[in-house]
């Protein structure tokens, strides 16, 4: 989950100067098959569930401002064990990304981070076990997860300040597990009740904008590589039934009731230390090509340093397929959510006793299905507040769940890489003794934050197995961006990652991709595909002169197998 974390290192560093800064679905994913019936008498019948159950992950504060895409993990089930009375199945992929990119001046002093090539893979394993008396065991793997060959990103600079490492998720480092993971282990058991799970699972619900499993997206030009973990015990049932009702209303309405301890998202990882408990409850409706959701999450979470977060989360989401004349249907969904609560992790002259929590974010997407031309375009508007006076003690800015990505280069490459080498420079020993509290909330991380941004994409088949796609990103900032630093070194007027005047306008980008599937009988199939992109960037990323970035491309091979 996500809310205003560039905000932290701007205050902090302002006071210490002294200074004054003026695709609902609830899963966009195929679920795993419905347990089977057991051969007695019929029971009665059980809530269908979509999995997992979206419950979302509320995320503290946001920053400033998917493989093959389109590869799924979908495979054909392995026949029941003979006499066990168990079924098992096991699928999955293995991917690998060959990623280069062009190098661009993160700084007004031309710094380059030097990471232009990269070599990462992803073996993901799904076992699941299903038993009589409709019980399931999930698990998932991730296995050889990591960087397996490239540029790395040091502690230091060539000058030797910090270059932000620290702050990362996942920092640019080779190593072939250092992504691995025991990603989900839980147990579900469905009755005539409702459905009952427990242990560790993946985190998802409505578009992925505040929570996402992890898992890649359909048609994107990125890939999942971080995911919401939570060890959790949830009930799902259908409320009106046990009033004795029976309508088509009332079987499709479903109450979640969850309760989590984080094992991981973009704020908190219980490795590290931090510890974040979160109570859920969600009600949805599902029933034919609708689905509608709201929910209301409330998380308490002690950072390993002993800072405290306490917000609550309320979220709406809904989708809709629409049949159309001539064959065609168009899917609509969006999801909105407001973010408010309050943390210590800062303290400013206006705010000594902590800062309010105030934000929000939408998204609405739509998507034309022609089949009978192979056709499928689309259409994405996405807003992410921003916050225009850091300095008052409320956090405004939100920041979407860094899986949910538009386009590959401006907010995965140019806005994360630069805040990253912002929070380097504030973290600098001679610019200050000790670095603000809460610097290192600093970086995006990916993360789409103080933005509105357009997306239009279209996918085609010539033939059944080419996808060919095409996409164009257009963003802006709803506040200015401004770096820490050079707004310091300026007495409080913000200014720009390259010591320009602070913009709003983050610039576009294009993405054009191809991507081929060879089948291999019914066992696994063959992936292979190349991506490429070109960015040009707005004068939110402007120098003194008025010059902004030069044009930024990057490439990428992809090859996965799935099974």
């Amino acid at each position: 989950m996500t809310s205003s974390r560039a905000a932290f290192v701007m205050i902090g560093l302002l006071v210490a100067s002294g200074a004054s800064a003026q695709e609902p679905g609830i899963i966009d994913r195929d679920p795993p098959p419905s347990p089977p019936a057991p051969a007695v008498a019929p029971e009665p019948e059980p809530v269908p569930v979509p999995e997992p159950v979206p419950v979302p992950v509320p995320e503290p504060v946001p920053a400033p401002g998917p493989g093959v895409s389109g590869i799924s993990d979908k495979a054909p089930a392995a026949a029941p064990q003979a006499g066990s009375g168990v079924e098992f199945t096991v699928h999955g992929g293995w991917q690998w990304r060959f990623g280069h990119e062009s190098a661009f001046p993160l700084d007004e002093t031309g710094y380059e981070d030097g990471l232009s090539d990269s070599l990462v893979q992803r073996l993901r394993l799904k076992p699941v076990a299903r038993f009589p008396a409709r019980v399931r065991l999930v698990t998932s793997f991730d296995l050889l997860a990591g960087q397996v060959w490239g540029d790395e990103l040091p502690a230091t600079t060539p000058t030797g300040r910090p270059t932000g490492r620290e702050v990362l998720i996942w920092p640019a480092e080779s190593g072939a597990f250092t992504r691995a993971t025991l990603r989900e282990a839980y147990v579900e058991w469905t009755s005539s009740a409702g459905r009952l799970t427990v242990g560790q699972q993946a985190s998802s619900w409505g578009l992925g904008m505040v929570a996402s499993d992890g898992e890649d997206r359909d048609g994107a030009f990125t890939d999942a590589v971080h995911g919401d973990l939570v060890d959790r015990v949830m009930f799902v049932t259908r409320p009106l039934e046990a009033f004795g009702l029976g309508d088509a209303f009332s079987k499709g309405l479903h109450l979640a009731l969850a309760g989590d301890f984080v094992f991981r998202d973009d704020n908190a990882d219980a490795l590290d230390g931090d510890r974040a408990f979160q109570g859920v409850a969600a009600l949805f409706w599902q029933r034919g090509a609708t689905l509608a959701g709201v929910y209301a999450a409330y998380r308490h979470q002690t950072f390993d340093n002993g800072d405290l977060l306490r917000v609550t989360m309320l979220d709406a989401s809904a989708r809709h397929s629409f049949p159309l004349p001539s064959g065609l249907a168009l899917t609509a969904e969006a999801e909105g959510a407001i973010l408010f609560g309050r943390t210590d992790a800062v303290a400013l002259a206006r705010a000594p006793d902590g800062m309010d929590v105030l934000s929000w974010g939408m998204v609405a997407r739509a998507e034309l299905d022609a089949s009978r031309i192979r056709l499928r375009p689309g259409i994405e508007l996405g807003v992410a507040s921003g916050d225009p006076d850091p300095s008052d003690g409320t956090m405004r800015a939100f920041s979407f769940d860094p899986d949910h990505q538009v386009g590959m280069i401006l907010f995965q490459d140019v806005l994360a890489r630069t805040t990253v080498s912002a929070a380097g420079r504030v973290a600098d020993p001679a610019l200050l003794k000790d670095p603000p509290h809460g610097y290192d909330l600093s970086a995006t991380n990916g993360s789409i934050t103080n933005a509105v941004y357009l997306y239009p994409r279209v996918r085609y088949r010539p033939i059944p197995d080419l996808e060919i796609r095409a996409a164009f990103l257009w963003a802006r900032a709803l506040a200015p961006v401004t770096d820490p630093y050079n707004t310091a070194l300026a007495g409080g007027y913000p200014r720009s990652h390259r010591g320009g005047a602070a913009g709003k306008g983050l610039g576009w980008e294009a993405d054009l991709g191809a991507t081929w599937r060879i089948p291999v009988r019914d066992l696994l199939a063959f992936h292979v595909g190349v991506q490429g992109g070109v960015f040009r960037a707005g004068d939110a990323f402007a120098d003194a002169a008025g010059d902004t970035l030069p044009t930024v491309w990057k490439v990428r091979a992809l090859a996965d197998v799935t099974f």
